[in-house]
């Protein structure tokens, strides 16, 4: 994805070409904005088109040869701020950020859409699934790397069930 703050206004968001190809999940996005939203959670508000959809799909010209290809565009409101990683850190900023996550897991409890239900390599349950293409990692060493990171992440993540939870949800909550 490509983001743009615009006019310190908006911030335009260009997809990538394979979230591109799953427009029930550029939509799922858009609901549970919406969702939070209506739960009191601060979060972007996507700006209709001329026709009242909160996304675009445009053609965009590919790169070194590659042909033009259909990408989601959206504009959303800039909210300032700053990330955690930004600003002092304080037990107060922690009993903040906890409500938050407390508050976000009341909002998203009973929330579904068709649009997350599909395999994406992010989704970390699915990390394994990276193994077919360490082949390609240019370098042996960033090979062994790659391999290194893959084995740990199946010896020591994957068998730590409730920490994976926990991981999982701050990722889908907070990612993209």
């Amino acid at each position: 994805d490509k983001n743009f703050l615009f006019y310190g206004r908006n911030i335009v968001k260009f997809y990538n070409g394979v979230e591109s190809s799953h427009p029930d999940f550029i939509d799922a996005q858009a609901r549970a904005m919406e969702r939070a939203r209506g739960a009191g959670i601060v979060t972007n508000t996507p700006k209709l088109t001329k026709e009242g959809k909160d996304v675009a799909y445009i053609e965009l010209e590919g790169g070194e040869g590659l042909p033009a290809r259909r990408h989601a565009m959206r504009v959303l409101d800039f909210i300032p701020g700053k990330t955690l990683g930004d600003v002092e850190q304080s037990d107060t900023l922690v009993e903040e950020a906890g409500s938050l996550v407390g508050s976000l897991d009341a909002c998203f409890r009973d929330f579904d859409h068709p649009g997350f239900h599909r395999t994406h390599l992010w989704d970390l349950r699915n990390s394994l699934k990276l193994r077919g293409f360490v082949e390609h990692v240019v370098g042996e060493k960033r090979r062994e790397l790659a391999e290194r990171v893959l084995r740990d992440f199946e010896e020591k993540v994957l068998q730590e069930e409730e920490a994976f939870q926990i991981v999982e949800f701050l990722v889908f909550q907070y990612f993209q």
